[in-house]
């Protein structure tokens, strides 16, 4: 893919006067010898054309009633909203540049504008759907940023030109329609990390007449555009975990995670795939029957660009879980909170050289209902695996937590380092070795 630059430009859109926004619809309106331009990314070249039909246009203080596509998506009113969505107007990439720039050149009467819809128009589209948690212009915050690249193109003919006279002299008594082909490049990123790429060719037409409501064209043309893109993101389910780990390479864990439907008692619930790679996966087993409550396995990358040192990586993860649970403590998640000091483990059967490590404590909740909790953690490939289980201390029946586990890790198969994490250590090596490091 080329490369893609960005810039979330918003304050040039209304350059033009009024007649280009009412009713600049000929190469004239946008190329006349004095007629300021619209735009900083417009194909720079003056064209000589007559002005007398600008001016009757402008006489006739024309409005419009105009025609573009709208595509339908889902309103989805009931499910999760989609991820923060940070959108950027992209400089044009050669692919999409050239070719408008070949068009305007082509003949007099032809003319091709880049990146003259406002970027925040588009952006307001995705805020009116509903559909996502926010979207917001230039927002580097944002893991996901859909790049976008608009070009005009228009073409006029003599009979165009007599037809704008006849309608100018009327005072737009009679109708003037002219067609516009708007053309959009889109490129939807995570992290910088292109995902997908849009392309669209959309008809619109401006109706000018003098009895029409005055419409805003652009906005017309960004409900267009906008509503084509949120279409097909919801269409290649753009959003899913499983299409973004599946983009960059990073693990499978719905094919490659496997573990037991049951293991002393507890049968295996939910599977939840994290979007961001580095959470991985987590799997609840319950066993509800009996009043345990549930456990849950949590496999997700090693952070390092190595794990050969395994009692020094879990003694890691194990203070920084600990802070995590004294975070929860001091949002009030919890009323007491008091944690056992580490302890080591043997694994399991042909894995009884690799290390689990293991800690224990109580807490209450709100209300001040007394709970058990326990944490082990271990090491498989290039994945930390953690078991986390907290239950009401007043359960009829003890549960063998440990058993549990070392049946779970006895039985685990998890994904190997995916091409995403080796990349991504590679690269925190590399960065190592430069000089002054």
């Amino acid at each position: 893919m080329a490369s893609i630059d960005i810039t979330s430009r918003a304050d040039d859109r209304r350059e033009s006067a009024a007649v280009h926004r009412c009713c600049g619809i000929l190469a004239a309106i946008e190329s006349a010898p004095g007629w300021p331009r619209g735009h900083k990314d417009t194909v720079e070249r003056r064209k000589t054309i007559p002005g007398l039909v600008l001016l009757a246009l402008a006489a006739s203080g024309c409005s419009t009633s105009n025609q573009f596509v709208v595509a339908d998506y889902e309103a989805r009113p009931n499910a999760d909203k989609y991820p923060p969505l940070s959108l950027y107007s992209m400089t044009p990439r050669d692919e999409f540049r050239l070719p408008c720039e070949e068009h305007h050149d082509s003949a007099v009467l032809n003319y091709c504008v880049l990146n003259e819809l406002d970027i925040e128009l588009i952006r307001w589209q995705f805020t009116k759907s509903g559909l996502f948690e926010r979207a917001i212009v230039a927002d580097p915050e944002s893991d996901y940023q859909l790049l976008v690249s608009t070009a005009r193109y228009g073409s006029e003919s003599a009979a165009d030109l007599g037809t704008a006279a006849v309608a100018g002299a009327t005072l737009m008594l009679l109708p003037l329609n002219v067609d516009y082909t708007i053309k959009v490049d889109a490129v939807l990123t995570w992290r910088g990390l292109p995902l997908d790429e849009f392309a669209y060719e959309l008809p619109a037409t401006i109706s000018v007449h003098v009895s029409n409501a005055a419409d805003d064209f652009d906005d017309d043309l960004a409900q267009s555009v906008g509503s084509h893109l949120i279409r097909d993101l919801q269409k290649r389910n753009s959003f899913a975990p499983s299409v973004l780990h599946r983009s960059i390479s990073s693990a499978d864990y719905t094919e490659d995670l496997q573990v037991p439907e049951e293991l002393h008692g507890f049968l295996k619930q939910d599977v939840k795939v994290f979007r961001d790679p580095l959470y991985g996966s987590v799997v609840r087993y319950s066993n509800d029957a009996v009043g345990y409550g549930g456990i849950d396995v949590f496999v997700y990358p090693v952070r390092a660009t190595d794990w050969e040192d395994e009692r020094a990586l879990l003694e890691q993860e194990s203070k920084s879980l600990r802070l995590d649970m004294d975070l929860m403590r001091k949002e009030g998640a919890w009323a007491q909170f008091e944690l056992g000091e580490d302890e080591w483990l043997d694994g399991p059967g042909a894995e009884a050289s690799k290390p689990v490590l293991r800690f224990s404590g109580v807490f209450a909740n709100a209300e001040m209902v007394p709970f058990d909790t326990w944490a082990y953690l271990a090491i498989r490939e290039d994945k930390f695996v953690k078991v986390r289980a907290s239950m009401d201390r007043n359960r009829e029946l003890e549960p063998d937590i440990e058993r549990f586990v070392k049946a779970l890790l006895d039985e685990i198969t998890v994904p190997e380092e995916s091409l995403f994490m080796a990349r991504a250590r590679k690269a925190v090596r590399d960065e190592s070795l430069l000089p002054g490091q």
